[in-house]
């Protein structure tokens, strides 16, 4: 820390030698201070395009649909009513689904949606404000009322459209506009965990269930200024300021252009397009008058006001951002204010604006265990990858005595996507595509899984070898999977193709059946690899399309070994073997957390808890619920 203080006492000299420099004249355009009634809004919104106009559009769009989740094995049921039946043998037809040049013809659409393996559902979602093509969200599922499904775990969404909904209902067929769509490839349902099935108010909420990151934008939503007042010479300033600001080095067209005297149109600039939300801010706090002398006096402005009581930092930080990098050497003195909020606030603009001098504040505070900027600095590292001091600072929080520090830094470390103490493994379908991620973690605190809920499916073990307790028995509610622990391996019962990244070994049993011959008409060579020594995990799951249980097999007894046997696809190896047991994420989420609550696993469990996700899964169960960190 000695060294950020001495370097930020450099800064400081630079900066006011930097500001005893010859003043820069330049013209000014003023702003109109509107009618005489008008009440002025906040410092630090005055002058700024949020004063004169408004996004259209700023609110989540709810979409809906009509959907068919497969794989339930009997727990589905053959009832729809007709006319949602007709719809979906259409969609199901349009998919190709039931045509001979397909090579699908024996899977009539019928028989699809009635069939016991099937559960026609609801489907919504919320499309973020003014999203753009591509962008992804999480679904909501649940099944029709008046029908006999009895549960969605397990179950997997299949490819259908969204359509903006009117009011609470969804009309698929006509006089709406398909706007998303569900992605195929993540439609693997999520049911609460905390649910209990020998709990008689749970049992109907079997019945709803989620997808995290399931839905896709298929139409971009049109985003537009609208003035408070309708003037065109307004209206072409606010456009011309954009512009200017933010001029693209690629060839585009420009973000921002005059439609009328009350509409100035935006279009996302390139290097915004992963996170557009940010630049609309910086639009809106965008400041109209011109000029360089304006933009330092107004900058001085807001320091002061930033460090007064009251003052509103994170909004004035914003203000300070969207006037660009020429606005630097005001605010380098500011990183060192008396102010710790205004000092923050600051070095996270001056951070953003591409001033490395600035990290040593943010990094401060991300390590000062009481600084009430510690988690969102913490997350604000995330967005320098090339910074090491991000990634380092990042790194070392991972041994925080705190939970909830722990965790967020591993989220950060995620997005920054660099991290040599975070060993991501991909659990992948039969075709290689990555149905959720399993992250490692090289840490030295206490054992914790944490598992994700929204965006893309993450399961993540903080400690490399996290064990499961020797002995054991368990059992799932439903009966899915059994658990036997035991001492030593068996030599009779066939081993899971567990891929161990680390010793880049695979298990495979000794007595594992040759195929047929080679191409060249010799018998195939056996790799003969032994279980390690240690006690090992026997298990097992319920086969619900033939309601019988699958063969037995074992695996090394650590968590990792036994995510990758639960998650990985029943498909077989080149030895024939099978590879996994192949349930859905949420399906693995549910055993361990249940393993970790009955000891079996001794770590914490804790799953991501969002406001969005609990409006998805309002009235869950009532039961104590250890997902909330310290």
């Amino acid at each position: 820390m000695h060294r950020y203080i001495m370097s930020l006492a450099a800064l400081l000299f630079s900066a006011c030698i930097a500001g005893c420099g010859g003043s820069t004249s330049a013209r000014t355009v003023a702003v109109d201070p509107g009618p005489a009634n008008y009440e002025p809004p906040p410092f630090h919104r005055q002058g700024t395009v949020g004063e004169y106009a408004i996004l259209s559009g700023m609110t989540n769009v709810r979409v809906s649909g009509y959907g068919l989740v497969v794989g339930l094995g009997n727990r589905g049921d053959t009832s729809v009513p007709p006319e949602v039946s007709k719809y979906l043998v259409s969609e199901i037809s349009r998919s190709g689904i039931g045509r001979w040049d397909t090579g699908t013809a024996r899977l009539a659409p019928e028989k699809i949606i009635h069939d016991n393996d099937t559960a026609v559902v609801l489907v919504e979602g919320m499309v973020p404000s003014l999203a753009p093509a591509g962008t992804r969200f999480d679904l909501s599922v649940r099944a029709l009322p008046h029908t006999e499904t009895s549960t969605l775990d397990g179950g997997h969404l299949m490819d259908m459209r969204l359509y903006l909904s009117l009011g609470d209902i969804a009309l698929p067929t006509g006089g709406t506009t398909s706007v998303a769509r569900s992605d195929p490839m993540r439609g693997d349902t999520f049911v609460n965990p905390y649910l209990d099935p020998e709990r008689d108010e749970d049992l109907l909420k079997f019945r709803s269930a989620h997808v995290p990151n399931g839905g896709v934008v298929t139409r971009s939503m049109p985003i537009r200024l609208e003035l408070r007042q309708a003037d065109w010479n307004r209206s072409v300033q606010i456009a011309n300021a954009i512009n200017t600001r933010f001029k693209s080095t690629y060839a585009e067209a420009a973000p921002a252009k005059a439609r009328d005297n009350r509409v100035v149109d935006l279009r996302i600039p390139m290097q915004y397009r992963e996170n557009y939300l940010h630049f609309l801010d910086l639009v809106m706090h965008l400041p109209l008058a011109r000029g360089q002398g304006a933009w330092d006096d107004h900058a001085k402005k807001l320091i002061q006001y930033m460090e007064s009581p009251g003052g509103d930092c994170h909004h004035a930080s914003l203000v300070l951002e969207a006037m660009g990098r020429s606005i630097l050497p005001i605010i380098k003195p500011a990183y060192i204010s008396a102010s710790d909020e205004a000092a923050y606030h600051c070095a996270v603009a001056g951070m953003r604006l591409g001033d490395t001098a600035a990290l040593p504040v943010i990094v401060y505070h991300a390590t000062k265990v009481d600084s009430p900027f510690r988690l969102t600095a913490i997350r604000e590292l995330s967005k320098y990858p090339r910074e090491p001091d991000a990634r380092i600072t990042l790194d070392n929080l991972l041994d925080d005595e705190k939970d909830l520090i722990r965790i967020t830094a591993y989220e950060s470390l995620v997005k920054l996507g660099r991290s040599l103490r975070i060993q991501p493994v991909g659990i992948a379908d039969a075709q290689g595509r990555v149905r959720f991620y399993m992250d490692v973690i090289q840490t030295r605190g206490k054992y914790i899984v944490y598992a994700t809920q929204t965006g893309q499916p993450r399961l993540a073990l903080f400690g490399q070898n996290i064990p499961v307790e020797k002995n054991i028995f368990f059992r799932m509610p439903d009966g899915l999977v059994v658990i036997n622990g035991k001492d030593e391996a068996s030599p009779t019962l066939p081993v899971l193709g567990v891929n161990d990244p680390e010793a880049r070994i695979t298990y495979f049993p000794t007595s594992a059946p040759a195929k047929e011959t080679n191409p060249d008409g010799t018998a195939p060579a056996i790799q003969a690899v032994e279980m390690p020594k240690g006690p090992i995990l026997m298990i097992d799951r319920m086969v619900y399309r033939t309601n019988r249980r699958s063969d037995m097999f074992q695996v090394p007894a650590n968590a990792k070994s036994l995510v990758q046997a639960l998650g990985t696809p029943t498909d077989r190896d080149e030895f024939n073997q099978i590879r996994g047991l192949g349930l859905t994420y949420g399906q693995v989420v549910n055993v361990l957390y249940r393993m970790c609550g009955q000891g079996d696993i001794r770590a914490k469990f804790v799953l991501q808890d969002t406001p969005d996700i609990q409006k998805i899964l309002n009235n869950a169960s009532t039961m104590e619920r250890p997902d909330t960190p310290e």
